[in-house]
């Protein structure tokens, strides 16, 4: 990864108030000791890990909470994410650190290692990959 990019992922948190601080950090520090294959960077103004240039997971501060959004979470049948937009992508929403439950984060992170969503070449239609 270019040291550049990690600043860009660190600095994200910086600007945010602190619980939603404290979450994004935790969420960064979870996702990179579980997706050690990833690579992150700012993308469409917020973090997002890639795998082989498909974005896997990202999070979002927004005024209400921090979304976390896996981009192929729709397939991983877990009832607590919430289906986002018209592909393969789920959500949860965090507005506390307490709310984080950092063993349901690792199953979903592990699962979103294993369905990939070919989102780097959609113009041509999304495909799985994994």
């Amino acid at each position: 990864m270019v040291p550049n990019q990690l600043n860009e992922v660190s600095n994200y948190s910086k600007k945010l108030p602190k619980q939603y601080s404290t979450i994004c950090n935790l969420l960064q520090v979870e996702i990179n000791k579980n997706l050690k294959k990833s690579s992150s960077r700012i993308y469409y103004s917020m973090p997002v890990w890639f795998i082989d240039e498909n974005p896997i997971v990202s999070y979002k501060a927004t005024p209400k909470s921090v979304n976390v959004m896996f981009w192929s979470g729709q397939d991983f049948k877990e009832s607590e994410l919430t289906p986002l937009g018209k592909f393969k992508a789920a959500q949860i929403k965090y507005a506390s650190p307490s709310e984080v439950d950092v063993i349901k984060l690792r199953r979903w992170l592990k699962k979103s290692m294993k369905h990939i969503w070919d989102y780097k070449n959609i113009r041509t239609g999304l495909k799985k990959i994994k």
